[in-house]
């Protein structure tokens, strides 16, 4: 197999270097121009007989070519060697695309960036990360022992409302505990264990008003109805949680329901309950006497000796509405009559 020899490429005349060339230094390469001999116009055929010698050539510098355009100002045509070994200049679909300039971002115009800035903003992030944290778990702390255990929010006055058959002073008395204690560590749980199982309250809310007061809301246990349990007159609230004893029916201001403390276990009791409750108070102030045949079939007597045919319970808001409508209009011509409000849309009055 032949070697392949690699030719020698001519040199490449680098661009404005021919141009920086002086008039006497001929272009690389070139081979010097040779002159004619100058004839003689004495002996014009001297010069061609054979044997004569030839007169030596004239020395003439040659003129420096005209700068072509590659020289003017552009680079030499790039050249390329073909597979035989031999130089052949590039065509148009072998001349390589010039490399693109890098896109330079519009913000970055006039800034530099320094890989050391980056690297430092890196380790930083962690550092403000962890302050970050920290200052703010100092706040939490610093915020909870103000509103949990500074005196800024302590108790010093409470206000007791809805108490009527329970004495204030009572109610006071078993608050005073709390006096010096930060509102936001008083809940219901704590008022109620503190006013204790008093048979007439039957809940208790307590609402902070800041900076220093505290409201206690009683809500009493209100007898609707009373039973007759011997010699007495149990009251008892519509849970049938017996509030208190009198000695008469009339003491008592409540309807009288028969049967007893047994009477307070039966179903029926529930709905004479419902009854009375949807009563307004001066309405029910009338009423003596509460009784029951059946669930279907509720009845009401009157201190004036009216009765009243309730029916069932339902409805009993706009029944109690009628009633008090059909009392007002009769006044006292009313006594001993029978007012039938089972439907109240068709309300009834029938003499006795």
């Amino acid at each position: 197999m032949t070697p392949f020899h690699r030719p020698r490429l001519p040199r490449l005349v680098r661009r404005g270097e021919e141009d920086r060339r002086t008039p006497e230094e001929p272009p690389a390469g070139a081979a010097p121009e040779a002159s004619s001999p100058a004839a003689s116009p004495e002996e014009p055929g001297e010069a061609a007989a054979a044997g004569r010698e030839a007169a030596p050539p004239a020395t003439r510098r040659a003129a420096p070519p005209e700068p072509g355009p590659e020289a003017a100002g552009s680079r030499p045509a790039p050249v390329r060697i073909n597979a035989v070994g031999k130089v052949a200049p590039l065509g148009p679909g072998d001349r390589p695309t010039p490399p693109s300039a890098p896109e330079v971002p519009e913000d970055s115009a006039d800034v530099l960036d320094f890989p050391g800035r980056r690297a430092d903003a890196g380790r930083r992030r962690p550092l403000r990360w962890i302050l970050g944290v920290l200052v703010a778990l100092a706040a939490l702390a610093a915020f909870a022992l103000v509103v949990f255990y500074s005196p800024l929010l302590a108790v010093r006055d409470i206000t007791i409302e809805g108490t009527d058959r329970v004495p204030e002073a009572e109610v006071r008395q078993a608050l005073e505990p709390l006096q010096g204690v930060p509102l936001t560590r008083i809940d219901d749980e704590r008022v109620r264990e503190l006013v204790g199982e008093d048979i007439m309250v039957r809940d208790v809310r307590a609402e902070a008003h800041p900076p220093h007061e505290l409201v206690v809301n009683v809500t009493e246990r209100v007898p609707v109805a009373t039973v007759k349990e011997g010699d007495q007159f149990v009251l008892v609230d519509n849970d049938g949680v017996a509030v208190g004893a009198v000695g008469s029916a009339e003491e008592a201001e409540v309807p009288q329901i028969d049967g007893g403390l047994a009477a307070v276990q039966g179903d029926s009791f529930g709905e004479l309950v419902r009854v009375l409750q949807a009563l307004p108070q001066p309405l029910l102030e009338q009423m003596q006497k509460a009784e029951a045949e059946s669930d279907s079939d509720l009845r009401l007597q009157m201190r004036d000796g009216s009765t009243v045919v309730w029916g069932t319970s339902e409805d009993s808001e706009f029944k109690a509405e009628v009633l008090t409508s059909l009392t007002e209009a009769l006044g006292d011509r009313g006594a001993g009559l029978t007012y039938d409000v089972s439907s109240p849309e068709y309300p009834v009055t029938r003499g006795s």
